[in-house]
């Protein structure tokens, strides 16, 4: 079977548990759906989450191991930056949704976040600001979808900073995500400290 016959048998509408965009892709309805969520300071963010509906055997599907979807055509979680400056609430590029084989789907939709952030000039110039990105589901609360940062373990969890540019107006001090239940959000804190003038 070919790439072409996975398509017509993962999205055949006549299928008793075919896919429907709208639909939480969760098995048991009871159950949240949980999407892993990767900030990385270039402003690039990386949603995951399981998809029972697209679970295929690659071989046979000749070797078929991933498909790219527009994101129109698959559930994804509406994430949105809560306290975002931008008068375009959702700063988000929709694009593509990598399916994989095991019902793996990976969404990589770039954007631009800009933030409010309280800024306390008591030591300016060379005070610290505590900042945060405070990222929801807008539609669905904790108990549907789960809202978790990816790639966490037990003891560290950080956004990824390796393509982070630094600049001589303020130096990243220090990032950890955090995740407050009362809100069902999911807040990236940061801090910054000023440069000195002239630099």
């Amino acid at each position: 079977m070919s790439e072409k016959q996975l398509l017509r048998k993962l999205f055949d509408k006549n299928r008793d548990d075919a896919h429907d965009p709208r639909e939480r892709p969760v098995s048991d309805e009871k159950e949240p759906l949980v999407v892993g969520l990767q900030l990385d300071l270039q402003q690039i963010i990386d949603v995951k989450w399981k998809d029972y509906h697209f679970a295929w055997e690659p071989l046979k599907y000749n070797n078929v191991t991933r498909l790219i979807l527009p994101h129109t055509d698959v559930w994804t979680p509406d994430i949105l930056l809560y306290n975002s400056v931008d008068q375009k609430i959702d700063s988000k590029l929709p694009t593509n949704v990598i399916a994989s084989y095991d019902g793996n789907m990976t969404w990589i939709p770039p954007g631009i976040y800009q933030s409010s952030c309280e800024i306390m000039i008591s030591l300016f110039p060379f005070d610290t600001q505590n900042c945060k990105l405070k990222f929801g589901i807008w539609t669905y609360h904790g108990q549907l979808v789960d809202l978790r940062f990816s790639d966490c373990n037990t003891t560290t969890c950080a956004a990824a900073t390796s393509e982070f540019s630094t600049n001589g107006e303020w130096t990243l001090i220090s990032e950890s995500p955090s995740f407050h239940i009362c809100q069902q959000q999911t807040y990236f804190n940061y801090r910054i400290r000023a440069g000195s003038l002239g630099t």
